[in-house]
């Protein structure tokens, strides 16, 4: 049995259900995991007390040793020069003990590149995965900052992009092709059923589930349905937003300004289990991600493949990494980036032509299924951890 340490920021976060499968995935393959995080997060958004999280709580512990006395202490020092290096001397101390795991697995750049200096520093002797999955790679690569990875890319270890966008911007940095591998995230396809149903005549249901920040774009689904609204004044649809975050205050005053008030609903985040219920309500989920001022972008969106798996209709943008899992026309619609009427003619033609949809949805599904089954996924990622902990035996 192989001891696997997974290396996180935070732990459990309700937006990175990937996390969790991939814990729960090797666990399931006979592997002893534990987890190192910097922060919990809100038991008002993920109930700690449900499995899986009550076991993997039992598992979880703080990446920094005497966590408890030293945040606190390094906390009340300056900014800058002084506690940036109180923080890295405090990781490369705690890394020491992360010598007595096989493998290590960090998620997020970041992550990747804390362990990369301990294991410069000499305090760090392990390997490790290290997943990018979205501002971690496209924010510093837009900023020309990719440089701050140069220590983890010529390290050596393995780096695992979600998508082929990213695997090129690795690449582009330096990275080994040998050392880059494309791991997409996935989802639980047989959790989830496929349950298509022929679009209504009237009673059009539209959701987005997402964090509301621009990325993801949801303004322009907003403008895309006053103009449908506004074209088709006889179509009656709702248009359901299960999410929070910055750009709620200017969001609904542009529903305000649009009068369509009494069409769209903001839903606040929601547990898990709630999404997928109201994927399972819905005609046509709408993500229309974008590019940020900042370089932020998405890789390939879990919410995207739940959706397609259960059989809805999905209309997203050629953003990123995903038309690497959705062949416009075929498996799903894309639009090009912040062009709310030409989402908005792509909705009214979904509407307009129902007998296509039929097709769309199976190929939707088989696409999930064959590219990204959880299940797959955690098979190659245990696989890839054998290999690794071969190569790298413990004394």
């Amino acid at each position: 049995m192989l001891d696997v340490c997974f290396v996180l920021s935070g732990f459990p976060v309700l937006s990175e259900t990937f996390v969790t499968q991939q814990i729960v995935g090797l666990l399931e393959r006979g592997f002893d995991v534990s987890i190192v995080r910097d922060c919990a997060p809100s038991r008002r958004l993920v109930d700690f007390d449900a499995e899986p999280f009550r076991t993997l709580l039992t598992k979880t512990k703080p990446h920094w040793i005497a966590e408890r006395w030293v945040r606190p202490v390094i906390d009340t020092l300056p900014h800058g020069i002084v506690r940036s290096g109180a923080n890295a001397v405090v990781d490369i101390v705690s890394d020491i003990r992360l010598n007595g795991y096989d493998v290590l697995i960090a998620h997020f750049g970041g992550n990747g590149r804390r362990l990369a200096r301990s294991k410069a520093f000499g305090a760090l002797h392990r390997p490790f995965l290290t997943f990018f999955h979205g501002y971690d790679i496209s924010i510093p690569f837009h900023a020309k900052e990719m440089d701050k990875y140069r220590r983890l890319i010529s390290s050596g270890e393995t780096l695992l992009p979600a998508c082929g966008y990213f695997r090129d911007i690795l690449l582009g940095a330096g990275a080994q092709p040998d050392s880059v591998r494309v791991h997409h995230t996935g989802v639980d396809i047989a959790s989830i059923r496929f349950e298509p149903h022929p679009l209504p005549s009237d009673g059009l249901k539209f959701l987005s589930v997402g964090r509301l920040v621009e990325k993801k774009g949801t303004e322009y689904a907003v403008k895309a349905l006053g103009l449908l609204r506004d074209r088709r004044p006889d179509l009656s649809w709702t248009y359901d937003v299960i999410a929070s975050g910055m750009l709620i205050s200017p969001l609904r005053q542009l529903v305000k300004d649009l009068d369509l008030e009494q069409r769209v609903r903001f839903l606040g985040p929601q547990p898990h289990e709630h999404v997928v219920g109201y994927l399972r309500q819905a005609d046509v989920l709408l993500h229309p991600c974008v590019t940020a001022e900042n370089g932020d972008m998405e890789a390939c969106p879990v919410v995207l493949q739940e959706a397609m798996a259960a059989g809805l209709l999905v209309v997203s943008t050629s953003h990123s990494g995903i038309p690497e899992l959705i062949e416009s026309g075929k498996s799903g619609f894309l639009v090009p980036e912040r062009d709310a009427e030409a989402l908005g003619r792509q909705v009214e033609d979904i509407v307009d032509h129902p007998d296509r949809c039929k097709s769309i949805r199976r190929e939707a599904r088989a696409v999930v299924e064959r590219h990204f089954n959880q299940a797959r996924l955690n098979d190659a990622l245990a696989e890839l951890i054998i290999e690794t902990a071969a190569r790298h035996p413990r004394a």
